[in-house]
């Protein structure tokens, strides 16, 4: 009978250690998710940026889009954070809640996302990309 309990604890301990080990989901299922870390190259249509921030500082993802569009970005965590978008030129575009903006294909954007708060509760800051069916010949402002 005690080896049934200890084997029962052992099973327990193993199944609870696997589950805290799952991956954070960020709420949108079947979205493309990259790390901030490695560039992003020709992404999908819609697809999202996971930062992860612990203390002060600016976190910098590169994107580069194959053809120009409109996107709506879009935060999807806390909004003490502050994101701004660059482009070649080192003009910036201030996001707020979301935006939409008019990218340019083959051109590399920088998306920082800076915590200026203090506050070190943050663990996963996403944002939200979206190419919108909007022509983007006709579309302002285009960054």
């Amino acid at each position: 009978m005690k080896g049934y309990v200890s084997i029962t604890v052992l099973l327990l301990a193993l199944l609870i250690a696997a589950a805290s080990c799952r991956k954070f989901e960020s709420g949108y299922p079947g979205v493309k998710t990259f790390s901030f870390q490695t560039p992003i190259v020709f992404p999908p249509d819609t697809f999202m940026i996971i930062y992860n921030f612990t203390a002060y500082g600016d976190k910098t993802a590169n994107v580069v889009l194959d053809t120009s569009g409109v996107w709506r970005i879009e935060r999807i965590s806390d909004p003490r954070l502050s994101v701004v978008v660059r482009n070649q030129q080192m003009q910036s575009f201030i996001i707020n809640i979301a935006d939409t903006l008019g990218l340019q294909g083959n051109s590399n954007y920088q998306v920082v996302a800076t915590n200026t708060s203090g506050q070190i509760e943050y663990n996963n800051f996403y944002l939200l990309f979206t190419k919108l069916d909007i022509d983007y010949a006709s579309f302002e402002p285009k960054f």
